[in-house]
């Protein structure tokens, strides 16, 4: 594996029809490789502050890691109600819109990818989350 792979980060804003919300995206892409892993992650604006790139980085020069495209999704302000089970939210109702987040996730985020990076062969699929971010 090569050792000297370095992440470029791109973020865009994009409006989710699904959410009626514009979201931020953070896009981790090494330098140069193909073909990738694809890795979607909720909560996507706690990688700042965790320093993901940094993290990235290090993983790619101990060669850990094989290359993979890393998006980070940002949370709105109705977090609790997006993210959860379908179907069943809890008994304070929070979750309700998790349908819709999943829908925004397959019907326009996935396609927007997809063509963003589609001189890209995507090899596995993966989906993370921080605390309730994960439970989506």
């Amino acid at each position: 594996m090569d050792t000297s792979i370095e992440v470029n980060v791109d973020a865009i804003t994009f409006h989710s029809d699904a959410l009626d919300r514009d979201l931020r995206i953070d896009f981790y892409l090494p330098q140069n490789h193909a073909p990738l892993s694809l890795l979607l992650i909720n909560d996507g604006q706690d990688l700042v502050a965790m320093e993901f790139e940094r993290i990235l980085n290090k993983l790619y020069q101990e060669q850990s890691i094989h290359p993979l495209l890393c998006v980070g999704i940002h949370c709105g302000d109705d977090r609790r109600n997006e993210y959860g089970m379908i179907g069943s939210p809890d008994y304070k109702g929070r979750g309700a819109k998790a349908g819709l987040y999943q829908q925004f996730v397959r019907e326009e985020l996935l396609p927007l990818i997809f063509d963003k990076f589609r001189h890209y062969e995507f090899i596995e699929h993966a989906y993370a989350g921080f605390s309730l971010g994960g439970l989506s």
